[in-house]
């Protein structure tokens, strides 16, 4: 590993997003690792502090053990200020800080879900570095004393690898935390002990000591980095393939749903049109075998045949209007215009095809005009289908009454039948495409189950909104809503 990677702080490579989380796993392991081990370390403390001898302690001048004591107090306690100042800026601060983690706001929906979260994982981290520092304080004062009075720092080399293995700290805060105790080690050294070559090599063990414990634990530290990537990198990788799934399911779906449209139109095909296909061929056929007809009879078959194929020219057109308006290629021309003009001009439209079947037409216009945002040409055909369909499942004798109602930011077209009205389950298909519904036409009319599927893409695309309110045997209600002017 290049000693610049060492030099440099591991959580640049976190994303800000992702190093509360880290934080949050690594404090977890630490306090379990820091439980077990921190007896350990007291004792070895103890040992070594006691393993003095005691009436040489006691004959230690007190004035150099409170010079050693103070400037430890004095050296920590302005680490402690130093990195509490720090944290406080970047807490105060948008800017997310390398050496600390950062708080996830795409993890916690809500501002004070962030704030709890954060205080939470920022009083863990302040719990386990404040122990950190206490700890290593009495380390490196029990290693000082012990290395003036018999000529040893072996507690200070155990401790301070100890402390590399079991604490998990920042590699700023490591840094701090190895920077001090350099000054510490120099000037206890400067102060206190007789001269003598054990002076020189004690120093130069806690020097390479200290070094080799930095770098340890600058390894462990980048180590935990590299796990958290690898697992955030699976993570992700598997996230990614369970959406690559999910996509995959839903265009399976779209291609079983499609291929029912599929069989759903072949199905038409071969009876919506080949009916009226044989009703052209049938009476083409008797006009030529038969020259000599009476006139009203030819009259009568031709009537037969337009009907025929006016049937299959709409379920044609349909079909056409439904790909064009998937395909996105139906331009609309989006302008103010009169709702009621157009719904006035669509009732006078099926005002002969109800009175065939002593049906009423009930429309009273407003007073003024009532304008909406939409494609005139595209509303008359949305109205028309509206209007026809009532018209067509409407009983003999019946009443449609049809209304326009202004609103504060659209208008609506309401249409009232008094037709069986539609079941639970034909409201759930009731806009769908080739939907069969249990209601039938009431005068032998025919249906391709498209209309209501095209008025709803083309309301919607008015950027509209059609509902229908229905219960069996009180007819329906179509109601559609676009945003005035």
């Amino acid at each position: 590993m290049p000693l610049s990677r060492l030099i440099s702080d591991p959580l640049q490579e976190i994303a800000p997003a992702d190093r509360e989380e880290f934080w949050r796993e690594a404090i977890a392991r630490n306090f379990s690792l820091s439980q077990s081990l921190v007896w350990f370390v007291l004792c070895i403390l103890l040992v070594d502090i006691y393993s003095i001898d005691i009436r040489n302690v006691l004959n230690f001048p007190r004035s150099v053990v409170l010079a050693v004591m103070a400037m430890h107090t004095a050296l920590f306690s302005a680490c402690l200020v130093f990195l509490s100042l720090r944290r406080w800026c970047q807490a105060s601060s948008t800017a997310v800080e390398d050496s600390l983690p950062a708080v996830s706001v795409n993890q916690v929906p809500t501002r004070q879900g962030r704030l709890a979260a954060s205080t939470t994982t920022q009083r863990q981290l302040w719990l386990s570095q404040g122990f950190n520092l206490v700890l290593f304080a009495l380390l490196d004062g029990a290693s000082l004393i012990s290395l003036v009075h018999v000529h040893t720092n072996s507690l200070y080399v155990i401790g301070i690898f100890i402390i590399a293995i079991v604490f998990f700290l920042p590699t700023t805060f490591f840094r701090m935390l190895y920077g001090v105790n350099f000054l510490l080690s120099l000037l206890a050294l400067a102060m206190v002990g007789p001269a003598g070559p054990w002076r020189a090599a004690a120093f130069l063990s806690g020097v390479i000591s200290t070094v080799l414990a930095w770098l340890f634990a600058s390894l462990i530290f980048q180590s935990r980095v590299s796990e958290f990537l690898h697992t955030k990198t699976i993570q992700r990788q598997a996230v990614e393939l369970q959406e690559a799934n999910d996509a995959l399911a839903e265009r399976n779906q779209a291609l079983l749903t499609l291929n029912q449209e599929k069989n759903e139109f072949l199905g038409i095909a071969a009876h919506d049109l080949k009916n009226p296909l044989n009703v052209v061929i049938g009476y083409s056929q008797m006009l030529l075998e038969e020259p000599d007809m009476a006139r009203e009879e030819i009259d009568e078959y031709l009537g037969l045949m337009l009907n025929s194929s006016q049937r299959m020219v709409q379920l044609i057109s349909n079909l056409l209007d439904v790909n064009a308006i998937e395909r996105g290629e139906m331009k609309f021309k989006i302008a103010p215009c009169d709702l009621c003009e157009k719904t006035q001009r669509v009732v006078e439209t099926f005002q002969p095809a109800a009175t065939a079947k002593q049906q009423t037409l009930h429309f009273e216009p407003e007073a003024a005009p009532v304008t909406v945002l939409a494609d005139a040409d595209v509303m008359v055909q949305v109205l028309d289908n509206l209007v026809s369909n009532a018209v067509k499942y409407s009983p003999p004798g019946k009443s449609i009454f049809v209304q326009v109602k202004p609103l504060a930011q659209a208008a609506r077209f309401e249409v009232q039948d008094q037709g069986p009205g539609f079941t639970a389950e034909d409201m759930q298909k009731l806009f769908g495409k080739f939907a069969r519904l249990s209601a039938r036409p009431t005068g032998g009319e025919h249906s391709t189950g498209l209309g209501l599927s095209i008025v709803k893409k083309l309301v919607e695309a008015m950027q509209g909104h059609v509902w229908c309110e229905s219960e069996p045997g009180r007819g329906a209600k179509f109601v559609v809503e676009l945003p005035r002017v």
